[in-house]
């Protein structure tokens, strides 16, 4: 399938992981994996900021995709097993 104007939904059933998805190059990523059909995975520092850029969205324009907001902090390396086992416990493929 090919990703363009007319279909939307040539990522349907995938799953992506997007760090940094609260803001600009991350956020934008996110948005557009989400309207052609991915399920996204918000990796953030501040989920309740992703629930909130995540709902503006849906506001705004249709996406056929699905989301999770998880937190992870790539300065603390401590977080990055809590941010896999929480992405384990959703059983998801990837």
């Amino acid at each position: 399938k090919c990703l363009g104007r007319g279909n939307c939904s040539a990522l349907k059933g995938r799953v992506a992981i997007v760090t940094g998805a609260s803001g600009g190059l991350g956020l934008e990523h996110a948005r557009i994996l989400l309207k052609y059909g991915c399920h996204v995975v918000f990796a953030v520092r501040s989920p309740a900021k992703a629930t909130t850029l995540i709902n503006d969205m849906e506001a705004r324009e249709e996406l056929s995709g699905s989301s999770a907001v998880l937190h992870v902090d790539l300065d603390d390396l401590s977080s990055i097993r809590h941010f896999v086992d929480a992405f384990l416990k959703l059983g998801l493929p990837l």
